[in-house]
């Protein structure tokens, strides 16, 4: 699947793709609804698959809120919001290609959350009991869920989006569209020096992005779980074919 060329755009381009967004929303809805619960909780049995389901309904909400807010004509927050489901793209792909890579996430959360709890508590670096006893008890689960789901030992790892991204074979868009706009979130002195107004043709391409991720995430969600022999041909009908494999 390929993103489609750049061009110039202007109001009524904007407008056009505004509609694009729309059906490919409304699109990773369904393939979502009938992959997941409707609540996008998932399966609480199946961590994987609840993992997946998360990052799913995110990415679908980003490109709602894009969607509202490129009616209004509020775009100057587009790209960190098109970041935010870029990054849970990455890890939904990783998931799907790796179940362990959930499971490896999980656990270095827990043990990083017990250092964050415990410092935040009171200075002290001791966790209170009791919030130790339900961390250890959830991990025990994690633990007891990936044996039961993956042939190999876990261990905790921190996986970090560019981590995600490379489990994924994301790379490139990586580094397209997420560490370069890393300028931008950060407001760092790079972000600084390019700052400039935002011009129709840079929330047109806010918008082409947040399509394709809409519509590659519903890919990826499709050939996991639904396997729908007409998805192929409702990408094609919401732009004529121009996001293609």
């Amino acid at each position: 699947m390929k993103e489609p060329n750049d061009g110039k755009a202007g109001d009524q381009e904007v407008a056009r793709l505004r509609g694009q967004l729309k059906e490919a929303s409304a699109l990773l809805s369904a393939i979502a609804g009938a992959a997941f619960q409707p609540s996008g909780e998932g399966s609480k049995k199946d961590a994987v698959k609840a993992f997946i389901s998360r990052h799913a309904w995110n990415i679908h909400a980003r490109g709602e809120d894009i969607i509202t807010m490129s009616g209004a004509g509020r775009t100057g927050a587009l790209p960190i919001i098109n970041r935010a489901a870029l990054e849970s793209l990455f890890f939904l792909a990783a998931a799907a290609m790796r179940p362990e890579y959930v499971f490896q996430k999980i656990l270095h959360e827990i043990a990083e959350y017990k250092t964050r709890y415990a410092y935040l508590e009171d200075n002290s670096h001791q966790l209170d009991e009791a919030v130790r006893r339900e961390l250890d008890e959830f991990e025990q689960g994690v633990r007891a869920t990936a044996q039961r789901t993956v042939t190999e030992a876990i261990a905790p790892r921190k996986c970090s989006a560019l981590d995600a991204a490379q489990q994924a074979g994301m790379e490139e868009l990586y580094r397209m569209h997420y560490w370069g706009t890393s300028n931008t979130v950060h407001a760092n002195i790079f972000g600084l020096q390019t700052e400039e107004d935002r011009e129709a043709e840079d929330v047109a391409q806010d918008l082409v992005f947040c399509v394709f991720m809409q519509i590659k995430t519903g890919e990826i969600l499709n050939s996991a779980y639904c396997g729908r022999d007409d998805f192929k041909k409702r990408i094609a009908a919401i732009n004529g074919g121009g996001f293609t494999e």
